[in-house]
């Protein structure tokens, strides 16, 4: 089995539902902000501060772009998507599933942007950063499924649908 691949905004539930999907599946699951932490052994915040956003997001491409798996469930950091390199890999690795939430949803969701390694231009509101990720994101989705109304086990009952028979409800 190919990978299933979560992009999507910060606060989308990526690492939550990649969780739901890995013990519904049997597939081990990997959370790419979780190898950068490793790797450096610091907090998304810390590299993201020390870095800087243009060396982060280069760095965090390398990282993505290093993976070598198959038949696992993988979270991506919401800036991936930035890194043609990156995705590329990831296309050729598996499925890409987009998580859309709308940013007033993104709003309610995400109460800790400042502190999160959340890779955006200081100053930048939640709803600039969605604005300028989206396109991207719907760019390389091969299925993108809704989560302002879905609880993560109705989302992840659509991912499971679509990899099992195809079926995606685009949006």
């Amino acid at each position: 089995m190919k990978n299933i691949i979560l992009i999507g905004m910060p606060g989308a539930g990526k690492t939550t539902l990649g969780t739901i999907l890995s013990r519904r599946l049997k597939m081990p699951f990997v959370d790419t902000d979780q190898v950068i932490e490793e790797r450096e052994g610091a907090s998304l915040q810390k590299i993201f501060e020390a870095r800087g956003l243009e060396d982060f997001k280069i760095f965090e491409g390398e990282v993505v772009a290093s993976l070598n798996l198959s038949a696992h469930i993988i979270a991506t950091g919401g800036s991936v998507i930035y890194s043609q390199d990156a995705m590329s890999h990831l296309a050729r690795l598996g499925t890409i599933i987009y998580l859309h939430v709308s940013p007033a949803a993104l709003e309610e969701r995400v109460n800790n942007a400042d502190t999160r390694g959340m890779a955006r231009r200081p100053g930048m509101t939640l709803a600039e950063l969605y604005n300028e990720r989206a396109p991207l994101y719907r760019a390389w989705a091969d299925c993108t499924v809704a989560g302002d109304n879905l609880s993560p086990e109705s989302m992840a009952d659509e991912i499971i649908a679509f990899i099992s028979q195809g079926e995606c409800k685009k949006s």
